[in-house]
């Protein structure tokens, strides 16, 4: 009725079968071990269908087939070299696909995300080389739902830091999910998430999900480290019927964070975005009202200079550009936009 084994993190497992496999003798002749199980059973874990094809090759093992049936409905096959002195390390060729991802994830942290329960399928299969202080993955195909992104990701870890490459290109990325099933796979390696990693990352879909914002056709770049996000470059075709591009950069947290950026804004219909704007700003009457009035801003083409700092200044923001056929010029400043009062004070030049 009630869980007696407490959850064992995805890197605890994979030592404790890389040490497992290390204490079985590499016989010194030529020769081949086949296994096949129809089920292995230990603690909360019951991995089935297991078939398992290895040659000795030197001090470790030459997989020639290796194939199991792990919780959540997930198959996983590999095929590679695996050393073990000096620390397990596995080169080659990974497939895992779960037809159940919520269950997979019940299994590796004991809960399931949000974002990963939504999911009907996820998996990857790839060319990857594995330490304990590096995983590469090239050649990366990454079904994530019914989207599929190709490309590669690496993972590097020095005593409590570690960095994450990220460049990945397809149809469609829903970056929740993903950070979900990032944060899955690491575990409680480094912090509580994947966030607390440096992370370098490229992106580039023919839409993008994130905190219920979708983009179409974009392109872009960024990197997070020490609670900083510095956006380089994202350039998007469609975010609620407006083309934009934007750089910037914040820091901090949700509570007490600073920030600045550009946003150049073409659109020839605003009330989307306006639309948009209010579902996911704080409420205020100059958002009502832009979304009253946005007929009157058809045919924007403008650039928006953004400062924010929830403890020296509020929100301020700098437009130029063109709107409806006339030029405008604005700096508006919200000092209290963030605060937690219902002070509403706006300045307009």
């Amino acid at each position: 009725k009630t869980s007696r084994t407490p959850t064992v993190p995805v890197r605890q497992r994979i030592e404790a079968f890389a040490s497992l496999i290390a204490r079985i003798p590499v016989p010194q002749v030529p020769g081949k071990a086949s296994i096949r199980l129809p089920a292995l059973v230990s603690d909360d874990t019951t991995i089935r269908d297991i078939r398992l094809d290895v040659r000795p090759d030197g001090a470790g093992w030459q997989v020639e087939n290796a194939v199991a049936v792990l919780p959540g409905r997930t198959q996983l096959e590999a095929k590679g070299s695996l050393t073990l002195t000096g620390g397990p390390a596995f080169n080659g060729d990974l497939l895992v696909a779960s037809n159940q991802p919520s269950g997979l994830a019940n299994w590796l942290s004991g809960s399931v995300d949000p974002a990963i329960r939504q999911l009907n399928a996820a998996g990857f299969s790839s060319t990857v080389s594995l330490t304990t202080q590096a995983q590469r993955f090239e050649k990366l195909e990454l079904a994530i739902g019914q989207a599929s992104l190709k490309g590669r990701i690496a993972r590097q870890s020095e005593d409590k830091s570690a960095s994450i490459d990220i460049d990945l290109a397809g149809d469609e990325i829903d970056l929740d999910a993903l950070k979900a099933l990032g944060g899955l796979v690491l575990g409680d390696q480094v912090g509580s998430s994947v966030l607390d990693h440096r992370i370098t990352a490229k992106f580039k879909a023919d839409r993008i999900n994130m905190a219920g914002v979708t983009a179409n056709r974009v392109e872009t770049a960024f990197t997070t480290a020490g609670g900083v996000l510095t956006l380089d470059t994202m350039n998007a075709g469609d975010i609620a019927g407006a083309e934009v591009r934007a750089k910037g950069q914040v820091k901090g947290s949700s509570s007490d964070f600073a920030g600045k950026g550009t946003i150049n804004l073409h659109a020839a219909d605003m009330q989307p975005l306006f639309d948009l704007l209010r579902q996911k700003l704080p409420q205020h009457p100059l958002v009502d009202r832009l979304v009253r009035s946005a007929a009157w801003y058809a045919n924007s083409d403008i650039a928006v200079d953004l400062s924010v700092d929830k403890n020296n200044g509020g929100a301020n923001a700098a437009v130029s550009g063109t709107i409806n056929g006339s030029r405008l010029s604005a700096v508006a400043k919200l000092p209290d936009v963030l605060s937690d009062t219902d002070d509403t004070a706006l300045t307009l030049e």
